[in-house]
């Protein structure tokens, strides 16, 4: 019997996995049934498109665009479809249909004596779902809550005394934050009898805004793919190599925090059966009060869960929501005289009180109801489809056949722009929900998905709802609000961050090189700065294709700026600022040319300064905000502001004085930055070259140049080195200080 050789086995265990994975590829693209619906060709093969979509950050957009082209269904993995009909709503969404959810949602839930913990948004099991949902849905009813509403006017006193601070000081406001902040409290006030300080301190309280956006970004990214979460953090052992990640326990400990304030617990982390339970209205009490009556019915494990997906969904959803308000309001001025004229004419008539009231609002204020009804449409709180997997023996939607097994979903953004049911999609116009005919306004109704649908619409619905209510005609009386800067619009990002690059300096040689490498490396934004617009049209295809070659898509922005004007600087910078988060500024601007001693004239020295040094601290006086405020989210990134330097500041040439003297003032200034920021998490570096460039030198070539600007760039914190010098004999140093 002949025995291969282990070479020969390695070859044949590498051909059948090949082989298994080229099978599976094709199976996922001639997927029975699915074949011939459209959308991007890669996603037939693989779900890494979506995942990438999703990655990205603007997978919303990238789906309105999709179902635009191809129509109301679009293939976006193997087995995923995106439906864009309203009419499928209640197919996949209708009670007893079958249809289930998928494994996107079981990634978010807690974790409760080290096991993961369904909640009534994660679970698949909908006999679970009804048997925990049925004691304590009442808690959530409009008549429930408003038995609160004296509590949410505490709230809102809070929020106007705080704004009241920033107005008389004259002082700008982030809005979008103490909405967050409001919202916040305010479930607290429903869930706990009690604020969580987040209004009373002005701040994120135990840092709970920044781990639930950390959740968010993990479960929608990881829930494309949910196997990974197996590997991941559902992998008890995961948490033990990266403690940092383990943000879903903070909910729980936070939740535990708020309960031991009002309750007890046992050291095994059950509810003391023997307390009687305080006699009240929020969801703590009513549910303690349902566990002391009948623990089977509702038991410890129960109640911390159903507190802790309070906290957890509570308040981000509804601030995405108050947040589209406000701008919408802001961007459309004829819509805020209207409402603020509503507003003062029901006060005039004596039909608002102080806090105004949920049905005050309701009642007397008809175009606010169609001013939140817009912003919903135009900016719904969740950029994903609502994944369903589709029943044994296949359903009909949109009369195609679609198989069993088939994930479908439907995305608000998507149904939300669809032209037949809202004219001008893209516009903010409440007065369709007041003025259209009754055929067209029930489509819009029946189009209208900011809540899901069906048995799984969000249970937390009457609380934002209360909340939008009250506070944005309360705010809209007590203040005039403005846009602080209102040439620029605001940006969104589907749960997780774009990375853009500001490269100073484009051209042939290093410049490109930075760029297409960045580019390549998962940069999502390249913004390129240079002088000739024909080699900036060069750069910007040659980084196109660069990213094109790794299966990537990045957005090139070109910008034709002579950097010694430094007016021309700071509008392209200001335009630039609208482009995408700034995560790195590489500058890469000089002017090189002879300068013999006294015949250069000082009006090219100073034009040399004004390249080398001025522009340098122009760029660096508008990034460092941005790159520090960068640092401080808390999220796995690397703000990084890097410079090309050289060795004329520690060995000058004489011919080439001037361009000598002004490298060693801008070496000198990125000391100073370095020393200045570092501190304050921005990764400050030169990128020293020492020598001439040539794309046929063996080291000082482009690519390599770039190369060690990206290992400059990737360190990790504790590794920042201020230098790397590159030398002729390729030889790379690395300073750990400028």
């Amino acid at each position: 019997m002949e025995v291969l050789a282990p070479s020969s086995f390695k070859a044949y265990a590498a051909y059948l996995v090949i082989a298994v994975v080229v099978l599976r590829l094709i199976t996922n693209r001639f997927c029975r049934g699915l074949a011939g619906i459209p959308g991007p060709a890669i996603a037939k093969w693989t779900r890494l498109w979506k995942l990438h979509s999703v990655w990205k950050g603007d997978h919303h957009n990238t789906a309105i665009d999709l179902h635009r082209k191809h129509g109301p269904l679009v293939r976006i993995g193997p087995k995923h479809i995106s439906v864009g009909d309203p009419t499928a709503i209640p197919i996949i969404y209708g009670l007893n249909k079958g249809f289930t959810k998928t494994g996107f949602y079981p990634i978010q839930c807690i974790s409760w004596n080290k096991k993961p913990q369904m909640n009534l948004f994660s679970t698949r099991d909908e006999m679970f779902h009804r048997e925990q949902k049925r004691p304590v849905a009442n808690a959530y009813s409009m008549t429930s809550l408003l038995e609160l509403e004296s509590a949410v006017d505490s709230c809102t006193e809070i929020f106007i005394n705080q704004l009241a601070r920033f107005a008389n000081s004259k002082k700008p406001v982030d809005l979008g934050m103490w909405l967050q902040y409001y919202a916040f409290d305010v479930v607290g006030e429903f869930t706990f009898a009690k604020k969580l300080g987040f209004l009373q301190e002005g701040k994120d309280v135990d840092g709970m805004i920044e781990a639930i956006q950390g959740m968010l970004v993990y479960a929608s990214v990881c829930g494309q793919i949910p196997e990974a979460h197996l590997l991941l953090l559902g992998n008890p052992l995961f948490p033990l190599f990266m403690p940092s990640m383990e943000t879903w326990n903070q909910v729980l400990n936070f939740t535990l925090k708020a309960i031991n304030s009002r309750a007890s617990l046992q050291r095994d982390g059950e509810l003391d059966s023997e307390e009687k339970p305080e006699a009240g209205k929020d969801m703590l009490s009513r549910w303690m009060a349902i566990h002391a009556s009948d623990p089977e019915k509702l038991s410890t494990r129960d109640v911390i869960v159903h507190l802790s997906t309070n906290v957890f969904a509570g308040s981000d959803t509804t601030a995405i929501a108050l947040r589209a308000v406000f701008y919408l309001l802001l961007r459309n001025p004829l819509a805020m005289a209207k409402l603020n004229a509503e507003i003062d004419n029901a006060d005039r008539e004596g039909k608002l009180s102080s806090p105004i009231s949920y049905r005050e609002s309701m009642n007397h204020l008809p175009y606010l109801q169609a001013v939140l009804k817009e912003a919903m449409r135009l900016h719904p709180s969740v950029g994903l489809i609502l994944e369903r997997e589709v029943p044994k023996g296949g359903v009909t939607i949109c009369d195609r056949h679609i198989p069993g097994g088939t994930v479908v979903g439907i995305n608000a953004w998507v149904l939300h722009r669809d032209v037949s049911a809202f004219p001008d999609p893209d516009k903010f116009i409440p007065e369709r929900w007041i003025d259209s005919d009754p055929q067209l306004l029930k489509k819009m109704e029946q189009s209208f998905f900011a809540f899901g649908a069906g048995s799984r619409t969000c249970i937390g619905k009457n609380i934002s709802l209360i909340e939008m209510h009250k506070i944005i005609p309360q705010l809209l009386r007590e203040f005039e609000i403005r846009l602080h800067s209102p040439e620029k619009e605001w940006k969104t990002k589907n749960c997780f961050y774009i990375q853009t690059l500001l490269l100073i300096g484009s051209g042939p040689g290093i410049g490109v090189a930075v760029a297409s490498l960045f580019a390549q490396r998962h940069f999502n934004n390249i913004a390129l700065f240079a002088r000739n617009p024909v080699q900036l049209e060069k750069d910007r295809e040659t980084v196109l294709a660069s990213a094109a070659s790794v299966k990537l898509v990045v957005t090139v922005r070109t910008w034709q700026v002579d950097i010694g004007d430094l007016r021309r600087l700071e509008e392209a910078l200001a335009e630039a600022d609208q482009f995408g988060e700034l995560e790195c500024v590489y500058f890469n601007a000089a002017r090189v040319a002879p300068s013999p001693f006294f015949e250069f004239p000082v009006s090219g020295l100073e034009e040399d300064f004004k390249v080398s040094n001025l522009a340098l601290y122009a760029v660096a006086k508008w990034a460092m905000p941005l790159l520090c405020a960068k640092a401080r989210t808390g999220t796995d990134c690397r703000p990084s502001f890097l410079v090309t330097s050289s060795l004329l500041p520690v060995d000058p040439i004489p011919e080439l004085f001037s361009l000598s003297m002004v490298k060693a003032a801008q070496a000198n200034l990125v000391k100073s930055l370095h020393k200045a920021f570092t501190p304050q998490g921005v990764h400050v570096g030169l990128v020293v070259v020492g020598g001439v460039v040539s794309s046929s030198a063996p080291a000082l070539n482009p690519r390599n140049i770039a190369d060690q600007a990206w290992n400059l760039f990737a360190q990790k914190r504790e590794d920042w080195t201020g230098q790397v010098t590159i030398l002729e004999d390729g030889r790379v140093d690395w300073e750990p200080s400028i």
